[in-house]
């Protein structure tokens, strides 16, 4: 039995992205994940068909509803 639910999966990070911290930049939380996914993409060689998953978390004031957040 696993100790962890994550010791018996095949898991790697293999880069982190940062943004420039701003105050009331006027881009939207999607925005600012497209371009941490492209700084990824170009530290890491790898394209979009190469990764199986990726989260980001959106705060709740960009969404609508709750659910998407």
């Amino acid at each position: 039995m696993a100790r962890s639910f994550l010791e018996d999966k095949d898991i790697c990070i293999v880069a982190y992205g940062e943004t420039k911290i701003e105050r009331r930049s006027g881009r939207s939380a999607y925005e600012i994940a497209a371009e941490v996914a492209e700084q990824l993409y170009k530290k890491t060689k790898l394209g979009p068909s190469d990764i199986d998953g990726v989260t980001f978390t959106v705060p709740l004031s960009e969404c609508s509803n709750p659910f998407w957040s």
